[in-house]
């Protein structure tokens, strides 16, 4: 297997000028990695907030309103500023070490019981019938996993989103399903 001894990183596409694009070398997989952060204008210079991640299969998901033809010209925060159920909610400052060391999983797995009890884990995936490539389902089960371990649970009433694909039709329906979840984790805490 052939493997990077030296980080190289692209510049990844801006596909909304709404959004901060990061770039890394993950050392775990070998390879540069990228993702992108919106944080509402109305947070102030250097505040700290709440973060919301959502997670799909390519960073760019997310964001790119001509990833598929189900976008209807809008992504993610076109659909928050729709909703604007919460407060701003991203975490500063982008700390790459500490973000590698906090993914969920690894948060779930080794963190105290008592703070993850004070989470609200939401997690939504497709189908298995859709995989390898379409439905994050061998992520959403291994994470919906290690909240059992930890004895946590799901806020969702379902975890698996029987029609979901990796189209912006399910993703926009999870938004909207979830959104109104986070902000009633945000206004309770």
């Amino acid at each position: 297997m052939l493997r990077r001894t030296r980080p190289y990183l692209l510049t990844p596409p801006i596909y909304d000028q709404r959004v901060r694009s990061v770039s890394f070398f993950s050392a775990a997989l070998g390879i540069p990695k990228h993702f992108y952060i919106f944080v509402p204008p109305d947070l102030p210079a250097g505040a700290r907030a709440p973060a919301v991640y959502f997670l799909r299969g390519h960073e760019r998901e997310w964001i790119n309103i001509k990833e598929d033809p189900t976008r209807d010209g809008q992504n993610i925060i076109d659909v928050y500023e729709q909703l604007r159920v919460f407060d701003p909610a991203y975490d500063l400052p982008r700390n790459m070490r500490f973000i590698a060391q906090n993914s969920a999983t690894n948060l779930i797995l080794r963190g105290d019981a008592t703070a993850l009890g004070q989470v609200t884990w939401i997690v939504g995936y497709g189908p298995e019938r859709n995989e390898p490539w379409q439905a994050n389902f061998y992520r959403g089960e291994h994470l919906v996993r290690c909240l059992a371990m930890r004895g946590l649970a799901n806020a969702l009433p379902h975890e698996r989103f029987a029609d979901g694909d990796h189209t912006w039709r399910t993703a926009d329906a999870f938004a909207e399903l979830t959104l109104p979840l986070h902000n009633q984790a945000l206004r309770s805490s």
